[in-house]
């Protein structure tokens, strides 16, 4: 397995994740993705305050179903474009790949939780025959820091490879076996590339979400103003409270004046408008920010 250290290259692939936000139907997915999983779990609420657990149990498991296919449509879609052969593929193409690879997605994750599971339950183990008199004392004195470092590593692990990577890597093509074996090997020879590039990525995926927020935040301010020089009926609060995706609930418990009429509603449905693109921008980048992360460390393996 080649040991070449981070490039430049490497950073480069990784900007390319910004390309993500000019991704139209990528973008639409995970809207629609977002919009039928809030609807659910908006369904949720009644059918519990009803007391039916099963409907309950249903639209839950319908709002995590939509969220987990709808995010790996995207991500199958997304890791086309970063292999440059995403030009003759739609949404239903995207639909019919999650609905063919998720699974394969959750057996990665099984795969690669069996050996943290066995490790963790060598170590509980040896920290329990640590109790024991006579051995107890000096046992422990070994295995706390031999604990510490393997409990730090599967952590690293997990959080830069597994749970970043196996959905990219079974988008780019490999069987559930391969892609688990692979994330091993990268476990065990490229933690820090991993956990590096996992952070350059979050950095990204950061100033994305700061720079969205700061454009919300001044478009909201803005739009307000111009509000209340035409005179819209509501009140400027409610407009703000609207666009930022909050309820009229918790703005009422406030004590704020609220007002229901047609303006009030229409900002309603454009400030979840709002939120769910701030919401899905970020997400789109991650997600090509991940794919990009997985081919630049597969391109270091071997032949």
């Amino acid at each position: 397995m080649s040991s070449r250290p981070l490039s430049l290259t490497d950073l480069q692939a990784l900007l390319a994740a910004l390309s993500a936000l000019r991704h139209g139907r990528a973008l639409a997915l995970l809207l629609g993705t977002l919009s039928s999983s809030g609807l659910f779990v908006a369904s949720v609420e009644p059918a519990l305050a009803a007391g039916s657990l099963l409907r309950t149990g249903l639209w839950a498991a319908a709002a995590l179903g939509c969220l987990f296919y709808g995010v790996n449509a995207a991500g199958w879609m997304l890791m086309q474009a970063a292999l440059g052969r995403d030009q003759s593929v739609d949404a239903i193409d995207a639909l019919r790949a999650a609905l063919a690879l998720g699974h394969k997605v959750i057996g990665v994750l099984l795969l690669s939780l069996l050996p943290v599971l066995l490790v963790s339950l060598v170590l509980v183990a040896g920290l329990w025959a640590s109790t024991l008199p006579w051995v107890g004392a000096p046992l422990l004195a070994v295995l706390a820091p031999v604990a510490v470092l393997v409990f730090g590593w599967l952590g690293l692990a997990m959080a830069a490879l597994v749970v970043p990577l196996s959905g990219p890597a079974i988008w780019a093509g490999l069987s559930v076996r391969e892609a688990a074996s692979w994330l091993r090997a990268q476990a065990l020879h490229r933690i820090l590339d991993a956990g590096l590039l996992q952070l350059a990525l979050a950095a990204l995926v950061a100033l994305v979400g700061a720079g969205l927020s700061l454009m919300l935040l001044a478009g909201v301010r803005s739009l307000t103003l111009v509000l209340r020089l035409v005179e819209v009926p509501v009140p400027p609060q409610q407009v703000m409270a609207h666009l930022f995706g909050h309820t009229l609930r918790a703005l009422g418990n406030t004590g704020a004046t609220v007002v229901a009429n047609p303006h009030a509603l229409a900002l309603s449905v454009g400030g979840g408008l709002l939120v769910a693109l701030v919401l899905v921008l970020p997400m789109a980048v991650y997600l090509r920010g991940a794919c990009a992360n997985f081919l630049s460390l597969r391109r270091r393996d071997g032949p």
